[in-house]
């Protein structure tokens, strides 16, 4: 984990905040409600074009990443919960996007809509209520 110093600047967005930050051969964008005080997670973390890693943002600073499924092309995170819960998703190396809850950085569950090969998991609410969407391609 890492504590960056970060800058904030006040996007169109109505009553959102957005707040750049870069370490080395990384940079991210954060985009967070006006009062930001539980973690945050999102997915913009590239070191190279066309890879993506999931990361945390505590609302101090800190931040931890990469956070990727093992052996993922790409990992997406676009929901989290007061308890920390994330929700996302992970491309593999056939291509195929799964559902992804992780209850910690480290700690990943695989959930895909029987028969699909695109399930994203959009987010979680405190009761670890999940929504999200598919695409079984028929």
């Amino acid at each position: 984990m890492q504590r960056l110093t970060t800058r904030r600047f006040k996007p169109k967005a109505r009553h959102r905040n957005l707040t750049s930050f870069t370490t080395a051969k990384k940079s991210g964008t954060n985009h967070e409600g006006p009062k930001q005080t539980r973690p945050y997670s999102r997915r913009s973390l590239r070191v190279r074009p066309g890879v993506t890693h999931g990361y945390l943002r505590e609302a101090d600073g800190t931040l931890t990443f990469p956070i990727d499924y093992p052996g993922a092309v790409d990992t997406h995170l676009f929901g989290i919960n007061d308890k920390g819960w994330m929700v996302g998703d992970f491309v593999d190396t056939e291509g195929v996007t799964h559902g992804l809850f992780l209850s910690s950085p480290t700690r990943f569950v695989v959930l895909d809509a029987p028969g699909s090969s695109y399930t994203v998991l959009s987010a979680i609410n405190n009761q670890g209520t999940i929504c999200g969407y598919y695409d079984d391609f028929d």
